[in-house]
């Protein structure tokens, strides 16, 4: 079994974050990388993840708070790397 942990996405790692993919079935259902990563600079209460299986960058998640519902996480986006998945 792998140990998998989140990591905040930083200058030093969004570029792998955004070279991240889902497999070819997948893609309607999962927005791009680079579109989340936009999001969260454009919602500066948003935190994008950089998911890593040991140390490889395996997946991508963007949270945010609920604006409505104090001390309440929103789940945007989740993606694992297609490379990934399957295991």
């Amino acid at each position: 079994m792998r140990h998998a942990r989140w990591e905040p996405v930083t200058a030093d790692n969004y570029e792998a974050v955004i070279e991240l993919e889902v497999r070819e079935e997948q893609r309607d259902f999962v927005a791009p990388n680079v579109r989340s990563l936009a999001d969260a600079w454009a919602h500066p209460t948003a935190r994008p993840l950089a998911l890593l299986a040991e140390e490889e960058l395996a997946g991508f998640a963007l949270l945010a708070p609920v604006p409505s519902q104090p001390r309440t996480i929103a789940l945007i986006r989740f993606m694992i790397d297609r490379r990934f998945q399957h295991r």
